[in-house]
């Protein structure tokens, strides 16, 4: 029996409402000199802050002792054309790649942004696309699922504004992980050996998710052995 083609409806409208909403959302980073950096550490440690000003988050720290910084170090080095092989600024030194951040920054789309945009522009710009291509991501899935659009809007809107979502903002590489997984979801669902590309993605910038997805994939869809095969390759 053929698969029936994925009809563009509902995810045209999503691509159009995410836009917009990401417009109006994201506003003071995109247009107002704003970013998604969560700084609050800054103000509220004995070790940075002078003076001390108004801290709305003072737990939130990764961001700017770590997430930022692997992201600082990631740029430097490929605008020089060089692969960082250890960060002097944590632990006494610390291996890189270690852990996400590291293999993230060789990711073609993130080593893209690295190229063409300082840290903090890179940092923000990746973040803000990967929250409107996971909008777009889910109600892609959900139509390949045969929802009717009204509930493939509802569901990616669910989705991209939960606050896992809202959370992992401040850490960019994660919502890298939620704009991919529905598209490798959607690949296996169609069997496509496309789902290669998305489950690259989620290796290269949280490969415990990739390992997730295509369990969850090879548990929904046996027959799509082939493209988790492909990836994991």
């Amino acid at each position: 029996m053929l698969e029936r083609p994925l009809r563009p409806d509902a995810v045209a409208a999503a691509a159009l409402l995410f836009a917009a909403l990401g417009g109006v959302l994201f506003r003071e980073v995109l247009f107002g000199g704003r970013t998604l950096v969560a700084t609050d550490v800054l103000a509220a440690s004995p070790l940075w802050r002078n003076p001390p000003g108004p801290v709305r988050n003072r737990w939130l720290t990764d961001t700017a002792e770590y997430y930022y910084a692997a992201e600082k170090l990631s740029s430097e080095h490929a605008r020089r054309g060089v692969l960082p092989l250890s960060n002097p600024h944590v632990f006494n030194g610390a291996p890189v790649p270690q852990g996400v951040p590291g293999w993230n920054s060789l990711w073609p789309v993130k080593l893209a942004f690295l190229l063409l945009f300082d840290p903090v522009r890179s940092y923000d710009l990746y973040a803000i696309l990967h929250w409107w291509l996971a909008g777009v991501s889910m109600a892609a899935l959900l139509r390949g699922l045969g929802r009717a659009p009204f509930a493939c809007l509802a569901g990616a809107l669910a989705y991209a504004l939960s606050g896992r979502a809202m959370l992992w903002l401040h850490g960019h590489y994660f919502m890298a992980t939620l704009a991919y997984a529905p598209l490798a979801f959607l690949a296996f669902h169609r069997r496509s050996l496309l789902a290669v590309i998305p489950l690259a993605g989620l290796f290269f910038t949280h490969a415990q998710a990739g390992l997730a997805v295509s369990a969850a994939g090879l548990f929904l869809w046996p027959r799509a052995w082939r493209p988790a095969l492909a990836a994991a390759l």
